[in-house]
């Protein structure tokens, strides 16, 4: 699995973090693995609150088939914030809060509805 959007953003001294989280985004009572990986760096501000600079978050959905099989979904989860406060972030600071209910995962593919 490997990024396929362009990154816009270019913040130096920045490291990958990267995240798990289960949610049914479907709906069908069974939980689906999303895997995550952001591009960032975090900072202290002058007031000493901690905010971060992101180049990118990309995210993939794996699903169990109709068959029980793991499937990797079509498409790709993907945020290029810029600057973040860490408060508004969940699951050790990846994800951004609520961004994955904008995805609908449909017959293997994960699609963007904004």
């Amino acid at each position: 699995m490997s990024n396929t959007h362009p990154v816009i953003e270019d913040y130096p001294d920045t490291s990958l973090y990267a995240g798990l989280l289960f949610y049914d985004i479907d709906s069908d009572g069974q939980d689906e693995i999303w895997v995550v990986v952001s591009d960032r760096c975090y900072l202290t501000l002058r007031d000493g609150s901690i905010a971060c600079n992101q180049n990118y978050t990309a995210g993939w959905c794996i699903y169990c088939d109709e068959s029980g099989n793991f499937q990797l979904a079509e498409g790709q989860l993907f945020a290029s914030p810029g600057e973040l406060e860490i408060d508004k972030t969940i699951s050790g600071g990846v994800w951004i809060e609520s961004m994955y209910e904008a995805y609908v995962l449909k017959d293997g593919i994960l699609t963007y509805l904004p």
